[in-house]
């Protein structure tokens, strides 16, 4: 039986534009996003989230385990996964509007420079635009989400959503700067184009 995206949605408590044009496969990844944070902050607990189309390398926990401690502790999710052609935003210069979407005015010359650097170490502030193949949520960090949801609705892609929200402050993200991503989560390249043809 076929479920009715768009009304489990307003049962959620999540609108969809009018103008939307989101596909049903958009939707509903849209819906398993927002449980995932509901869940998330209702359990106190972290909660680590993966997409259908995830790759995870033999020694990923391992990876993972040595990474987290060193993210600042007031993170509210960590992107676990930086496709490889979203690697090149840490070093471009963005101004984000009001709900964090980007524009590009410049390059950064040195890593150091870039406004995502939080230091020496691997962890850098939440700079690519979209993909959350991977990713650890904190309880607070999902429940913040859940309220921006709540608030402004389904207004991008929920993946799109999660990352503008970090770019204009409303929520922490962190993730690996792009020289340490080896041993994270990656994106299946085949599977995610058999979903596609199905959305």
């Amino acid at each position: 039986k076929s479920i009715d995206l768009y009304a489990a949605s307003k049962l959620e408590g999540l609108v969809l534009p009018e103008d939307n044009t989101f596909k049903r496969g958009e939707v509903g990844g849209w819906l398993s996003h927002f449980r995932s944070w509901k869940l998330a902050a209702s359990l106190d607990e972290p909660l680590l989230v993966f997409e259908d189309d995830a790759l995870l390398p033999d020694n990923f926990a391992e990876v993972v385990a040595g990474f987290v401690p060193e993210v600042p502790t007031d993170y509210d999710f960590i992107s676990l996964c930086i496709p490889e052609d979203q690697k090149p935003d840490y070093m471009w210069i963005n101004e984000y509007s009001r709900m964090g979407e980007p524009n590009i005015i410049g390059r950064y010359e040195m890593e150091a420079a870039s406004q995502h650097y939080v230091g020496q170490g691997r962890v850098a502030r939440s700079y690519i635009g979209y993909g959350h193949t991977a990713v650890l949520f904190s309880p607070r960090g999902a429940a913040k989400l859940v309220d921006a949801a709540t608030e402004l609705g389904m207004i991008t892609p929920a993946d799109c959503f999660i990352l503008n929200m970090s770019h204009c402050n409303r929520v922490m993200g962190y993730a690996p700067k792009p020289a340490y991503t080896d041993g994270f989560a990656v994106f299946n390249n085949e599977i995610k184009s058999i979903i596609g043809s199905m959305k």
